[in-house]
């Protein structure tokens, strides 16, 4: 499994963390351990790596996957 880059915005180090089960399943977060940014919820600690390794330089117009 990949490991998430860091921070887009301060550079800290990020972590995947399980925050429960919702709709049947476990679902999984980014999180900064520096400033705390986090992203939406994913059904995969791989899907959760995904969007927050993806970066607007990326080619990707979804910017919705990393709120702080």
């Amino acid at each position: 499994m990949k490991k998430p880059d860091k921070c887009p915005f301060c550079g800290g180090r990020a972590r995947v963390e399980p925050i429960g089960r919702y709709d049947g399943g476990e679902k999984f977060k980014v999180r900064c351990v520096e400033c705390l940014t986090v992203s939406y919820s994913y059904d995969s600690p791989e899907e959760a790596i995904e969007a927050w390794n993806r970066r607007h330089n990326d080619g990707c117009s979804q910017s919705k996957d990393l709120q702080r």
